[in-house]
């Protein structure tokens, strides 16, 4: 079963937009349909409503289209939407290269068919994962290395004789967030850790303690801390 999406039509032409409007119609994927005469109409729109494809139709300057769809790609209103030029069926194959280039993630050619909204949906979909998944791999990142940090630290501790009940209480902390993890994002978790584990310095648990291990625990605890926040905030995101 085919999802559905919110469509975001950037077009000051009426008949053309409603063309494509009776295209969205008949390939029944697109139940929500915003409509923008510019730009600037189109980012306020973004901006109030979490949209899918940002239909963005070449009659404006294409620079501006270009700066515009490279900038919300970076902005948390517009950085999961696709983003597609809708080109009038005489444009040639050198233009429309050009204009990938620059941006677009996709175009689409009149005449409008239900068959290429369906590709155009899928590439979307497609998007939207991958841009989560690249987004996900920072806040990761961090946390596998504040774990692999926390285990030596405790491990340090233990073997000198040491106190390691603030490290041992921060480890289960991180630890416990693996559990908020979908399937999904387990899955970029441990190619993350496959990824980063062979460039973690080894560990040798020295014996030796220095002095200030209490201050040496909070300070590193306070890493982790930043390190399950990041994560968090980047699963909600």
């Amino acid at each position: 079963m085919e999802h559905e999406y919110c469509a975001l039509i950037v077009d000051g032409n009426l008949e053309h937009r409603a063309r494509l409007r009776l295209a969205m119609r008949a390939s029944l994927l697109f139940p929500t349909v915003h409509v923008a005469n510019s730009l600037q109409g189109a980012e306020r729109c973004l901006s109030e409503e979490p949209i899918d494809i940002v239909f963005i139709a070449m009659r404006e300057d294409g620079k501006a289209i270009n700066r515009f769809i490279k900038r919300l790609k970076q902005e948390l209103v517009g950085r999961d939407a696709a983003y597609v030029l809708l080109l009038e069926g005489r444009r040639n194959s050198v233009e429309i290269a050009r204009t990938l280039v620059d941006g677009a993630d996709a175009i689409l050619i009149e005449p409008y068919s239900v068959e290429s909204l369906h590709t155009i949906s899928r590439l979307a979909e497609k998007m939207k994962k991958e841009r989560s998944r690249v987004r996900l791999q920072v806040p990761l990142r961090l946390l596998v290395r504040e774990i692999a940090a926390q285990l030596s630290q405790v491990a340090r501790l233990e073997k000198s004789g040491a106190s390691a009940s603030l490290s041992r209480g921060v480890l289960q902390e991180m630890c416990s967030v693996l559990g908020e993890l979908d399937q999904e994002t387990r899955s970029l978790y441990f190619e993350v850790i496959l990824d980063v584990f062979p460039e973690l310095p080894a560990t040798h648990c020295s014996v030796h303690v220095p002095t200030y291990r209490g201050v040496s625990q909070r300070v590193r605890s306070n890493y982790s801390v930043r390190a399950i926040m990041a994560v968090k905030e980047a699963l909600v995101a």
